[in-house]
């Protein structure tokens, strides 16, 4: 490697003018002619005496001025050293293994004037290389991107001219992607390299981002109110644990033993106070979206600046047509707020929906989102009549058709249709969306095996009881089956309405969409609403869990029971409880549904209906269809192998611009009435992408793929230094900003050292002269001497 260089190599030519004085003295030597003289004899006897001191003052004169000569040569050629070789004189460690980890992720599209924040880190990344390739030209280099850490744009590729020239030539085609960092992914790539290269291997790790503290900060995880799980970046002062830098930590403290170097340097991109607003979250506020009925969609609004936004307004549209504008009231510094959004589905099917904010900033990705609708024509739902009533209104079936699907114009969207408890067998259940028993005697295996699969594939069941249900051992035996069976919790005896004549209440235990019904601020039900009748059951210590939970045996295929609402007797005895079954989940209510053990469908208030339909509305069969995904995960979706070919075509919103890709399932260890999962590329843009399935026993569909913006994204601000230090602790590490003057232009790359030559010429020509002046005057007093004497 050149160590040192000229700037003006060409002037180097110069230095032949070092012989001048040489020249200058044979030349003069050659000009006079030796004549004898005798006055001169005295003095030629002292010079004889004094010859070897005075031909050393010549010939040290002579080299004085020659080097006078050669140092203003090499003062106009401007000689500079390469930082390597100071570095070797202060102690290089030698071989050094460089790793270069450039962020790409969306916060870096956020505008700085006309141009995004990247071209910054584009820009300090192409003069790293080039730098690197001067102070360190055939050393290894790995170049990363924080959005494929699994496939680098170089590895251990030496810096030489090809490879340098085609590296910077990617660089300069790289782009911000709409992927979050993801920071401890790619550093725990560098952290194996560096394992694998051993502990003795020195290392520079260079990591240009800007920061987000969002994504490079360790994070701790708090619960809202409205039960939305926030992650927040943890104190500037607590330990690195959970940290992105972690991986190198743990390098450091393995390699602190044998003191081999591992150097972190951070460029930040530097640009402060980055404000946005965004729509960090679009969802559905029931579960259940059935065509021809209004649906209500909550958009949440983020204004993550410092002054309050203004109000503005929300657009929507379906499927390319547009909505009726939403009004977005002002929104104060750093809060979030929802806004509703009404519309109606007029068709079933696969729908996609669009939310736009009509105000735009210098980060447009997350000013928009998606999602994916899936519209069913009905909730179909079976009810199965465990004990008919001539009387309509004491029969759960008549009460339960009405609360459901109740005549009039105004269409609830649930259809009903009714079985007998002994014609279960017979049907195709998996029609349905939720299935009710009501008030059934134990069932046989056949309908219990029919009713667990159904479960099992994602239908929803609610069992409600009465006096049919007989004794508890025999339906515990077939439904709850030592907590493997579809009960949530085993039944014991009843009570008897002369326990209780006037009945007592419902509390609620926890929020749930089921227990909305409940007043505002009231943990009773309502005071219209009596139970006198319904069964106890056997309630496990609760469990360590969500409030409510209760825990169940080792061998339940399920998460622990929910208990929703209890009564208000002395054993707070549960009263609605809930627990998933395979992708399905079963709801119990240990009164009946009718008027035979409670009043609770004569209430004035109305909860009666609203329960039944928001039950309905919850426990019925889930739509498989992802609302959304992230971007940067790949594009995935459950599929029935029963109804659909394994394999599937995805098309980009760029289409036709994109090519299509194929995706497919794996079939291995998909049993009969499972879903398969098919997967796709993975996502690296926002919008809409489609999918088209080929249907096997039935039509072909194409499905839209919403993908949206992480919501952790939208929030820009960066990490302080006190912060990154910390995360750093135990880790030699500087922080840089890649602002203009990061090493800005070739010059900075190299070290001149002409200031020093002008002092070395100074001092040269002023030693040559003082000693010239010296040994002509010790001369002179050394002949006057020798004079005095022989006289």
């Amino acid at each position: 490697m050149l160590a040192a260089g000229f700037v003006n190599p060409g002037l180097l030519a110069g230095l032949a003018l070092a012989a001048v004085p040489v020249v200058i003295h044979l030349l003069s030597r050659r000009r006079f002619r030796r004549l004898p003289w005798g006055a001169t004899r005295f003095l030629l006897e002292a010079m004889a005496e004094n010859r070897r001191r005075i031909r050393f003052e010549q010939w040290l004169l002579l080299a004085l001025r020659c080097l006078a000569m050669a140092l203003l040569a090499l003062l106009v050629a401007r000689p500079f050293v390469q930082p390597g070789l100071v570095a070797e004189l202060l102690g290089r460690r030698g071989h050094v293994q460089r790793i270069v980890v450039l962020d790409d992720s969306a916060s870096l599209a956020y505008r700085v004037g006309a141009a995004p924040e990247f071209d910054r880190l584009r820009t300090a990344a192409t003069r790293l290389v080039q730098w690197l390739a001067q102070e360190a030209g055939g050393e290894p280099l790995t170049f990363y991107l924080t959005s494929q850490p699994e496939a680098p744009l170089t590895e251990d590729t030496p810096l030489s001219g090809a490879t340098v020239d085609e590296l910077l030539q990617q660089v300069a085609r790289l782009e911000p992607v709409a992927v979050s960092a993801r920071p401890a992914r790619v550093l725990a790539r560098v952290a194996e390299r560096l394992r694998a290269e051993g502990e003795s291997a020195p290392a520079d790790v260079y990591v240009l981002s800007d920061f987000q503290r969002t994504d490079w900060l360790a994070v701790t995880a708090e619960t809202r109110p409205d039960e939305q799980v926030i992650e927040t970046p943890a104190p500037a002062d607590s330990a690195a644990s959970g940290s992105p830098f972690e991986a190198l930590t743990a390098i450091a403290r393995e390699r602190t033993a044998d003191g081999a170097g591992l150097r972190v340097i951070l460029v930040a991109s530097g640009v402060p106070g980055r404000a946005n607003t965004a729509i960090d979250a679009l969802v559905l506020e029931r579960p259940q979206i059935v065509a021809g009925v209004p649906c209500v969609v909550i958009a949440r609004v983020a204004n993550h600046t410092g002054q309050t936004l203004e109000a503005t307004s929300l657009h929507g549209e379906v499927d390319g047509a547009a909505l009726p504008p939403v009004p977005v009231p002002a929104i104060v510094a750093n809060d979030r707020r929802d806004v509703v959004l009404e519309t109606i589905f007029a068709e079933p099917g696969y729908r996609a929906l669009t939310v736009q904010l009509n105000r735009s900033d210098s980060f447009s990705a997350d000013d928009v989102r998606r999602l994916a609708v899936e519209v069913k024509e009905t909730l179909a739902v079976l009810l199965v009549n465990g004990q008919p009533n001539s009387s309509p209104h004491r029969d759960e079936v008549y009460l339960l058709r009405n609360a459901l699907s109740p005549p009039g114009p105004f269409a609830s969207g649930v259809r009903v249709e009714v079985c007998e408890a002994d014609e279960i067998v017979g049907l195709n259940i998996a029609q349905y969306d939720c299935i009710m028993l009501c008030n059934v005697p134990p069932p046989g295996e056949e309908a219990l095996e029919a009713l667990e699969a159904y479960a099992r594939g994602g239908g929803g069941i609610v069992i409600t009881l009465g006096s049919e249900v007989g004794s508890p051992d025999e339906y515990n035996r077939g439904l709850y089956r030592d907590g493997t069976g579809l009960l949530p919790l085993a039944l014991t005896q009843p009570t008897s309405s002369t326990e209780r004549p006037e009945g007592v209440g419902l509390l609620r235990t926890i929020e749930h969409p089921i227990t909305a019904m409940f007043p505002a601020g009231e943990a009773g039900l309502s005071e219209y609403v009596h139970f006198r009748g319904y069964y106890r059951c056997d309630e496990p210590a609760p469990g360590a869990g969500a409030p409510g939970e209760v825990s169940q045996p080792a061998n339940a295929p399920a998460r622990p029971a929910l208990v929703l609402a209890r009564y208000a007797d002395d054993a707070q005895s549960p009263a609605l409880i809930e627990r998933s079954f395979g992708r399905g989940r079963v709801m119990l209510f240990t009164s009946t549904v009718d008027l035979d053990w409670n009043d609770w469908p004569r209430a004035v208030d109305g909860s009666y209906v609203v329960t039944m339909l928001e039950l309905v509305q919850y426990i019925a069969r889930r739509g498989t269809h992802p609302a959304e995904l992230l971007a940067g995960e790949p594009l995935t979706l459950p599929i029935s192998p029963e109804r659909f070919e394994l394999s599937a075509v995805f098309k980009t919103p760029s289409y036709p611009e994109e090519p299509p890709v194929v995706g497919s399932a794996d079939p291995a260890g998909v049993a009969l009435g499972e879903l398969a999962l098919l997967r796709g590329p993975r996502t690296r843009e926002l919008g809409t992408f489609t999918v088209e399935l080929t249907g096997r026993t039935g039509p072909s569909e194409t499905r839209p793929l919403c993908v949206n913006l992480a919501p952790r994204e939208s929030d820009l601000a960066v990490a302080r230094a006190r912060e990154l230090d910390a995360a750093l602790v135990g880790v030699p590490h500087e922080i840089i900003a890649a602002g203009e003057g990061f090493l800005g232009g070739g010059e900075r790359s190299r070290r001149e050292v002409w200031p020093a030559l002008v002092v070395f010429v100074v001092v040269v020509l002023m030693a040559e002269q003082i000693l010239a002046w010296w040994f002509g005057r010790a001369s002179v007093e050394r002949g006057l001497s020798w004079s005095s004497r022989s006289a």
